[in-house]
């Protein structure tokens, strides 16, 4: 595939400057003067909202020694033979078609290894990087525009520049997807995230065929009985029969609700349920020079949660190991930017007061109850799965009681949470942390080894990787395949009015708006089944695949979700 490209249409929301009013009154008698008097309303506004769409992505391919890069595979559980036991083992491009079969405790270095571009990638690894970190904005304000996106040089230019970006010998940004060789076998995926900025909105995935060629038929292919007139050059999917790779690359779309470029294993929608999540990071002096790699991985973490989910932030340290210091940063929302903004503004210095951090956050938790007089209501809601993500680099050394307790043991702290029905999740971060596992594990389904289920340990290196791996955990964005079927078939759906109708919230009926501030991805496998011949030798398809959005306040024009 080659010459892959992007269109994105917006439409802006109209508004209107507002008058200012007056009202006056007068009155006389016989010689006295008029009397009169002016109250004015002034400084009203009518400011018009923004529907600006931007977006970011990773791709990922299955032989990325095309451009150079090392074999994904070594050292490695990767296997193109299906296991005797799957369980243990990611199935890829499609659960229902795989290709390989990545074990679970190998996926996350297959897919960097597999990752060819990204948006944003300050360090040109391929590998996506965080938004707010490393000079990179907050989505709405370094997101791409695609027009500029996928441009990898000057300032502000966040796109992987490699081989895959840039061709320098005839100075060429390439398109998103470019790939001269492909083979049976072969398979690659796309990631998009779509971020609203900042009204809610309809979203439709729109494209369509822009070429498809029959180049240079070889002998192995015009033996073929399906081989096609050489140097066939079509524009219309109706014309393009000739054309094989149209028909023998397989295509698969879904809902990516942890956004990890994985279709998990079922096919229907997953989640539903609705998380309140607290995130209760490390901030005492010992934090000093990696405190920003953690901050990455909360970030991860935000960004892995669904649009029902709400999030919010505490941070602790203490001024001396007798005055404590722990700060609800910001209370559970759904507003999951204004969390990651307060992510990035933490710092280090003092130290180490576990027991008030988790019962700040074990308030924020508990569910606010109209009939009592406890003062400390939190702003969970009822039926919501409370979770807890705890990130700490030291023990203990600060241990002053702040609310209503009455004890300094963060273990009993944390079982006072658990008994509420919080989910804990622990991660000891840097080579010298002690294990938090006494603090971690489900309360309402102990497993046998909550160690190694609930806490984790973490190095600056890996940290990022956790978080994410638990945001996909937490999240109840879900997963539901929305297209199935071959190259053609995707594209005959884009073209077709405005395209494929996206649905915001897949676990109600019906065509739901996707929530402005948030991160909502869609995922794009393709791949070749080994089974297909030499008729696809020389084809070569170019295509656009965009994203259209109208504004759902007032927008009568709702149908039903097409799945």
């Amino acid at each position: 595939m080659k010459d892959y490209e992007f269109d994105l249409s917006r439409r802006k929301v109209l508004g209107a400057i507002g008058a200012i009013g007056a009202a006056s009154a007068g009155a006389g008698l016989g010689t006295s003067a008029l009397f009169s008097d002016q109250e004015t309303f002034e400084d009203n506004r009518l400011v018009a909202g923004e529907l600006d769409l931007k977006m970011d992505w990773e791709e990922h391919y299955s032989f990325p020694q095309y451009y150079g890069f090392d074999d994904p595979t070594a050292g490695l559980d990767v296997t193109r033979s299906e296991p005797t036991d799957t369980t243990d083992y990611a199935a890829l491009p499609d659960p229902s078609n795989p290709l390989v079969w990545v074990h679970n405790d190998d996926l996350n270095a297959y897919m960097d290894n597999t990752a060819i571009e990204a948006y944003p990638d300050v360090d040109d690894d391929g590998i996506q990087d965080p938004f707010r970190m490393d000079g990179v904005g907050d989505f709405c304000t370094d997101g791409a525009d695609l027009n500029g996106g996928l441009d990898p040089f000057g300032d502000g230019a966040f796109r992987t520049n490699n081989v895959d970006t840039y061709t320098p010998e005839t100075e060429t940004i390439e398109p998103l997807v470019n790939l001269s060789d492909v083979k049976p076998g072969d398979f690659g995926e796309l990631t998009l995230s779509l971020h609203l900025c900042d009204n809610p909105g309809y979203i439709w995935m729109n494209g369509g065929l822009v070429e498809a060629r029959e180049s240079g038929i070889t002998e192995a292919e015009s033996d073929s009985s399906d081989a096609g007139p050489a140097d066939e050059v079509v524009t219309d999917l109706t014309e393009s029969d000739g054309v094989e790779l149209l028909d023998e690359i397989q295509t698969v779309a879904w809902y990516d609700g942890d956004c990890d470029n994985v279709l998990d294993g079922s096919r229907e929608a997953t989640g539903g349920e609705f998380a309140d999540v607290v995130i209760v990071m490390d901030v005492s002096g010992s934090m000093d020079g990696e405190l920003a790699d953690a901050q990455a991985g909360a970030n991860e973490l935000v960004a892995a949660l669904g649009p029902n989910d709400q999030v919010g932030l505490v941070s602790f340290s203490s001024s001396s190991p007798s005055t404590s210091s722990s700060s609800l940063d910001v209370g559970l929302t759904s507003n999951h930017n204004d969390v990651s903004t307060a992510i990035n503004g933490l710092s280090a210095g003092g130290g180490t007061n576990i027991e008030a951090a988790i019962e700040r956050a074990h308030d924020e938790l508990t569910v606010a109850d109209i009939f009592t007089e406890y003062t400390e209501s939190g702003s969970a809601r009822p039926g919501a799965r409370q979770i807890m993500v705890f990130l700490g680099d030291g023990s203990e050394n600060a241990g002053t009681d702040v609310t209503d307790s009455g004890n300094e043991d963060p273990v009993q702290e944390a079982s006072n949470a658990k008994a509420d029905g919080i989910e804990i999740f622990t991660i000891a971060y840097g080579t010298s942390a002690p294990s938090l596992s006494d603090l971690a594990s489900d309360p309402n389904n102990p497993p046998e080894s909550p160690e190694s289920q609930y806490a984790f340990g973490a190095t600056t290196e890996d940290v990022e990787t956790v978080f994410r791996n638990i945001g996909g955990t937490v999240s109840s964005g879900g997963e539901e395949v929305f297209h199935q079927g071959s190259l053609r078939d995707l594209l005959l759906r884009l073209e077709d009015g405005d395209g494929i109708p996206l649905d915001g919230d897949i676990e109600t009926e019906g065509r739901s708006c996707f929530a402005g501030l948030q991160t909502h991805c869609v995922g794009l496998a393709w791949w070749i089944p080994t089974e297909v011949e030499n008729q696809i030798q020389s084809d070569s398809v170019s295509f656009d695949v965009g994203f259209y959005a109208e504004q759902c306040r007032n927008n009568e024009q709702t149908p039903e979700a097409e799945v």
